[in-house]
């Protein structure tokens, strides 16, 4: 039965979270603000994703003071999706250099001579 509950008010958090509401302007405030959000969308709970949120408040226009929560696990879930393709991408690098640099070796193909060979037919 609790963990209906949890999750009723995590729904319920979720929702409210759509709702623009004041940045930050504290310390103390900024730990609760992004707790909140750690909490409720299930972020990692470590110094990263609190610099995460705090970058996202410093790009933030000159005068924007409100903003949903949901802006910020969007961007976040962005920012983590931006971590894995670039990743992914140097990889694939790797790779095509590993394969441009290594020997080339020639298989044995038909000269154009031997393709006009037919065979006899029977």
């Amino acid at each position: 039965m609790k963990k209906i509950i949890d999750t009723f008010k995590n729904f319920i958090q979720k929702i409210l979270n759509l709702i623009p509401t004041k940045i930050p302007v504290g310390v103390t405030e900024f730990e609760k603000w992004a707790s909140s959000i750690i909490k409720t969308y299930g972020f990692p709970d470590n110094d990263s994703v609190r610099w995460a949120l705090a970058v996202k408040v410093l790009h933030m226009g000159e005068t924007e003071a409100y903003k949903a929560k949901h802006y910020f696990f969007l961007a976040l879930h962005k920012a983590m999706a931006n971590q894995i393709v670039s990743h992914v991408i140097q990889e694939l690098k790797t790779k095509q250099t590993v394969a441009a640099s290594a020997p080339v070796t020639q298989e044995a193909t038909p000269t154009s001579a031997d393709s006009c060979v037919s065979k006899p037919s029977n």
